[in-house]
């Protein structure tokens, strides 16, 4: 019940919001807990996805500040919020998932485009299908002659 209530005052809490990102999005994907329904758990554990639109530090500070010396934090990967690079005539979306972006920045300036369907990327039944295919081949070949007008 510690726990719960925990998340219940993270839940509650302002995570803030920009102005080109939008809210801060927050998920509690994993609760475990417990070994039968009629036992107090000894341990239980809850792990979240925040995906956090200003800085990232004073938010690590809010969580802390909420848990106390109530439950240890541990966290698993953290990046502050990603602004990507926008190439004039292609149209843009921003969305609020993850992406693998931050650890790519040292390779150059990365672009994050590509055919499908978020809701299937990730998963057993990721696909496109072949006009995306299709449609995704044209998108990239406009793109390397804009960005090689460019250079």
């Amino acid at each position: 019940e510690p726990l719960l209530d925990i998340l219940e005052e993270i839940r509650a809490a302002d995570w803030g919001e920009d102005g080109l990102l939008g809210p801060s999005t927050l998920n509690i994907g994993k609760l475990e807990a417990g070994v039968a329904m009629n036992v107090f758990a000894e341990r239980a554990s809850a792990t979240l996805l925040h995906r956090i639109v200003d800085d990232m530090k004073r938010r690590k500070a809010q969580v802390l500040e909420i848990v106390r010396d109530r439950a240890e934090v541990t966290y698993l990967t953290q990046a502050e919020p990603q602004r990507m690079h926008v190439v004039d005539g292609f149209k843009t979306k921003v969305v609020s998932f993850g992406t693998d972006i931050p650890y790519l920045r040292e390779m150059g300036t990365p672009l994050l485009i590509g055919p499908g369907s978020i809701l299937d990327a990730h998963t057993e039944d990721e696909k496109i299908t072949i006009q995306q295919m299709n449609e995704a081949v044209e998108i990239y070949k406009r793109l390397y002659f804009t960005l090689k007008e460019e250079a």
